[in-house]
């Protein structure tokens, strides 16, 4: 893998931050325009097409119910993830 190319984390964190946003009733523009995050940004994230910032992580945290165990579980290996909180 190069550095241009998203790590096998990112599918399922995006997906968790995508689940996260629909969770909260926000469509794409209304959480675009409720966290700033550019829309370009939210789409890859959710899609798994980059490796999401902490930034990007930060606006899901603030404006979703998604916690940081959650994010946190989906950065671990398959095996190592419990779904208990850290």
């Amino acid at each position: 893998m190069n550095d241009d190319e998203p790590d096998e984390m990112a599918k399922p964190l995006g997906k968790l931050l995508r689940d996260a946003r629909k969770a909260r009733g926000f469509n794409q523009r209304d959480f675009v325009e409720v966290s700033g995050i550019s829309k370009r940004t939210m789409v890859n994230a959710e899609k798994g097409l980059v490796n999401v910032r902490v930034e990007t992580v930060y606006a899901y945290l603030l404006h979703t119910d998604l916690t940081f165990d959650e994010v946190w579980q989906a950065f671990l290996p398959p095996r190592h993830r419990t779904g208990e909180p850290i």
